[in-house]
C-alpha cells in the first residue's frame, strides 16, 4: 500500500487510538524518525510536548527519533504524531 493509498484509507476508516497495522520496515523507520524530528523542531516542540499533544508515549517518540529498535509504529501512532505536526500521515511516510 503506497502512502497516498494509506492516507485515503485512513480518511474513510478511522482507527481506534491504540490499534493499527504496522506499516514500516527497518529501513523506513530511520527516515520516518528523521522526518518527525525535523517537523517537530520546525514547530518548536520538545519531545515531551509532542508526546502530550499526540497521546503517544514519550518513550515511543524518543525511540522513533533515535531509530532504536523496537520502534515499529502503528498507523494510529503515526497518524496522531502527524496530526500534531500539521500534516497528513501520507506526507509523513512520503517524506521518508
Amino acid at each position: 500500500m503506497n502512502s497516498n493509498n494509506v492516507a485515503k484509507w485512513l480518511h474513510f476508516h478511522p482507527l481506534p487510538k491504540d490499534q493499527g497495522e504496522r506499516i514500516v520496515n527497518d529501513m523506513d523507520i530511520n527516515n520516518i524518525g528523521s522526518c518527525i524530528r525535523r517537523y517537530r523542531n520546525e514547530k518548536r516542540l520538545s519531545q515531551d510536548e509532542l508526546s502530550k499533544l499526540s497521546g503517544v508515549s514519550y518513550n515511543t517518540i524518543v525511540k522513533l527519533e533515535r531509530k532504536t529498535v523496537p520502534a515499529n509504529p502503528t498507523i494510529g501512532t503515526l497518524r496522531r504524531i502527524s496530526g500534531v505536526l500539521g500534516m497528513e500521515i501520507g506526507e509523513l511516510i512520503k517524506e521518508s
